[in-house]
This record gives C-alpha cells, sequence and structure tokens, in this order.
C-alpha cells in the first residue's frame, strides 16, 4: 500500500451492548486517527457502506472490531481479514481493500469446487495476496447484483461459496473464446465499465491480430517469420519459397490442430500435431492434391500460414522458449520467467498439453553455442519479449497485463517470435509449492491498478 494507507486486522465478532451500528477501534488506531468515543465514522468497501458509531479498546496494534451483521452488509465474511485502509479525517471516512478477483470457469459438480487449469494458480494468489494485505476471490460470469459478487475465498485449507463485494480490479482468466463472445461476457464487461472497475488481460488474442500488430512496429519485422491468412494462392506463393510451412488455427491454443509441411524432393510431407510422425504422415505428390486433401479436412475455421524456421533442437526434439511478461506498473513491462520447452518424441510443436517437458532455458543454448553468445541470445531474448509486450499493449483499447511470447532461436542465434499468448498457461508439470513469480506479479500489477483507478478514494 501507498503511505497513506495502513495494514490493519479486522476481527469478527458479536454486537455490542445490542446496538448494531457500533465497532470499536484499537487505542493505536483512535490515536492515529484522532477520533473520539461515540464518534460517526463511513466504512466503505468499494461500491458498499456503512455508518458507524466507534469505541476503543487497549491495544497497540492495528486493529478493528466489526460484528458479523455489519461485515455482511459490507459483503465481507465473518473470519479474521487483513486488509488495507485509508481513512480521510475531513469525511470520517475509511477506505478498505484492495479487492482482487479472478474471473474464470468455475466446476460446482464436486466434492470441492475446482477452477479447472487455475486452480492451483488461484490457491498461489491468495496466498500472496494475503501477504500484501489484499482480499482475493474467484469468481464466474454473472450478472452484478446489490452491489456483491458471489464468489469463493479460501480459509482453513477450502473454497468458501459467499457473496463478496465488489472487487477493485478483475483478472480475466476465461478458458473458452466462444464464452467471451457470449452475451454474459459482454453484459459482465459492461457492468464492470459502468462501475469503473479496471479489467485486464480482457480477451483472447488471434494469432494474425498479433502478426499485424506486430507488424506495425518496423525494427520487429526480422524476427517475424513470414505469415498470411491461409489461402490456396498465398499457399502456393509461400510453399514456391521456403521449403517448411506451418498451417494454424486462427484461435488455436494448446499446440492443436497444427499443420507440418516439409518439401521432401517433390514431395510434400505433411504431420499434424496431434500425432506423431510415426503414427501418421502423410506425402503429396503436389501442391493441388495436399490442398484439396486439406480443405476436405478443414474444420469450419480460419488458418494461418506461417513460414517454418529451422530452429535449434536437443537431442533432434524441437524447441522453444516460453518468455512471461507482466506489467510491473502502468506502463513498464518485466519478463517474470523464461523456459525452454522441449518438444515429446516424434513430435513437433512444444506445448505441455501435447506432452512437451520444461528444461533449463540457458543449458539448452550453451549446448549450441559458446558462453558468451548463449549469454548474449538470453539477454536479448529477454529484450525482444520485452518490446514485443509493449507493442502489443500500446495497441490494445483494454487493459493487458500479462502475456506469454514463444520465442524460438534459429542454428546462427537468430531470434524469432512465434506466438503470443494473452492467457499464458499456468499449469505446469512438477512445480514446487511455494508461490511462483507469475502469481507475485499478477497481485502486484492488479494492485497498481486498483490503486491507480480514479483515486484513491475510488479505487479502495
Amino acid at each position: 500500500m501507498t503511505a497513506s494507507f495502513l495494514s490493519i486486522t479486522i476481527h469478527p465478532c458479536e454486537v455490542f451492548h445490542d446496538h448494531s451500528y457500533f465497532i470499536r477501534l484499537s487505542t493505536a488506531l483512535f490515536h492515529k486517527w484522532k477520533l473520539s468515543e461515540n464518534d460517526l465514522l463511513h466504512l466503505i468497501v468499494e461500491k458498499a457502506s456503512v455508518r458507524v458509531s466507534v469505541a476503543s479498546f487497549e491495544s497497540e496494534e492495528n486493529m478493528i472490531e466489526i460484528p458479523n451483521n455489519l461485515l455482511a452488509k459490507l459483503f465481507l465474511p465473518a473470519r479474521t481479514i487483513c486488509l488495507g485502509a485509508k481513512f480521510i479525517a475531513a469525511e470520517k471516512t475509511v477506505y478498505f481493500g484492495p479487492i482482487i478477483t479472478l474471473l474464470t470457469e468455475i466446476n460446482e459438480e464436486l466434492d470441492q469446487v475446482h477452477f479447472y487449469t487455475v486452480h492451483d494458480f488461484c490457491y498461489e494468489l491468495h496466498k500472496y495476496a494475503s501477504k500484501l494485505n489484499c482480499f482475493f476471490y474467484v469468481c464466474s460470469l454473472q450478472n452484478i447484483t446489490n452491489r456483491t459478487l458471489n464468489g469463493y475465498f479460501y480459509e482453513n485449507e477450502k473454497w468458501h461459496n459467499s457473496c463478496l463485494p465488489i472487487p477493485n480490479v478483475v483478472y480475466n482468466r476465461i478458458h473458452s473464446r466462444r464464452r467471451e463472445l457470449s452475451k454474459m461476457f459482454c453484459s459482465f464487461q459492461a457492468q464492470l465499465k459502468n462501475y469503473n472497475i479496471p479489467f485486464f488481460n480482457y480477451k483472447f488474442l488471434s494469432k494474425w491480430e498479433v502478426h499485424k500488430q506486430l507488424m506495425i512496429e518496423k525494427k520487429l519485422h526480422r524476427f517475424l517469420p513470414e505469415t498470411n491468412i491461409l489461402t490456396k494462392g498465398n499457399f502456393t506463393k509461400m510453399i514456391t519459397c521456403y521449403d517448411l510451412l506451418f498451417i494454424k488455427p486462427l484461435h488455436g491454443s494448446q499446440g492443436k490442430d497444427i499443420v507440418r509441411i516439409k518439401k521432401k524432393g517433390n514431395n510434400l510431407a505433411v504431420q499434424l500435431s496431434t500425432t506423431s510422425v510415426e503414427e501418421n504422415e502423410q506425402s503429396f505428390k503436389d501442391i493441388e492434391h495436399f490442398y484439396q486433401y486439406f480443405t476436405s479436412q478443414l474444420k469450419k475455421q480460419a488458418y494461418i500460414v506461417q513460414q517454418g524456421i529451422y530452429l535449434i533442437t536437443a537431442n533432434n526434439r524441437p524447441l522453444d522458449f516460453r518468455l512471461l511478461c507482466q506489467k510491473r506498473n502502468m506502463h513498464t513491462w518485466t519478463v517474470t520467467s523464461i523456459v525452454a520447452r522441449l518438444s515429446a518424441n516424434h513430435q513437433f510443436v512444444s506445448n505441455i498439453s501435447q506432452g512437451g517437458e520444461i528444461v533449463k532455458p540457458f543449458s539448452v543454448l550453451l549446448t549450441h553455442f559458446h558462453f558468451h553468445k548463449a549469454l548474449q541470445i538470453f539477454s536479448h531474448m529477454k529484450e525482444l519479449a520485452i518490446e514485443a509486450a509493449s507493442v502489443m499493449s500500446n495497441q490494445h483499447e483494454g487493459v493487458i497485463g500479462e502475456l506469454g511470447i514463444d520465442i524460438g532461436v534459429d542454428i546462427n542465434g537468430g531470434l524469432w517470435m512465434i506466438e503470443i499468448n494473452s492467457k499464458p498457461s499456468k499449469k505446469y508439470p512438477n512445480h514446487k509449492a511455494n508461490i511462483r513469480p507469475s502469481a507475485k506479479g499478477i497481485i502486484n500489477y492488479a494492485k497498481v491498478l486498483a490503486l491507480s483507478n480514479g483515486g484513491s478514494e475510488n479505487s479502495c
């Protein structure tokens, strides 16, 4: 919190002396805020508020005792909570926050509620938010009614359902592109906008959209494989120029339904990302036969065709580098983590969901380049990722706070931007139980948004 905020502990309690609108503050807070017995205070948690009389109790800690009935009016659970508090003396008002919410799909059919691929990540967000005196909860798409949302907060080793305060900021982790186009999603976004609530990573990005936006920045051109919307004409032109191409769904993810086309003599060797070379590599004698077959198998969606690059490998397995970029403040991007992703045997995509594995990035570079060259490439990757993230962020009206940027390295040490993902995976195998840097980055940026949103009084 900023200097004008205090870290305070809220304790639930029973009603004092049959006075339902009465709270007690520690003498430490009483003296800091220069209060007197029976003063009237206005308590505000985002859009919920209540007026109360105050009394004091002896303590050197920053504590407030609030009866359960008043916590309910503020939509806070009846539990001990550490939050930030700002006191505006002229208005006799206390603002509490920040309240941070993650929006996603929720499986409520199990004995224990589950948040799909971000379930473990939500627990890490909760842990780190608590350390920073923020209140974190998870919600699904719904109408915002009576200044509250239905969501799940974590306590005593489980997630609890409750009516909770409208948040100061929302992090979008909806998994489905179709759901993001639904009327419910649009309505939810509109309600957040109406309440002036920041909403970051507001949508999925298509591969063609990403390519066009990166092409706006001329200095990035040399890092971008040639990419076009798939048509027969574009495919014919590109297969004439390059001996390796990839066809990818415009709105694809997780390495699914990608087609690799490789020239072998006068034939085209074709493989799908969801099969191995040993299982299914098909050969076509010319462009006409391949394109006729491919269009007959097409799912009803758009595709791009992209220049293939011969990237470095490990044990003949293709690899790339995933750089997670996150906003540090309103304008500055940083690289939070870098991993090398190694494809499964006989596969050409490195996605973890397709059997890929995580390896140490610098160690991989050292198997191909001498130390100083590897160090130069490693440093250049980070610079390139930050530049790309900044370009993407500046091209969007909506707020973007996190991007997964996939970079390949060719045999000469050249860098190539393969893809950019606005919903980078949070489900990595064998990650330790401590809080990942990416979780810390999300909460830190959410706090920045909350405290920058129209002044402290409006955001917390």
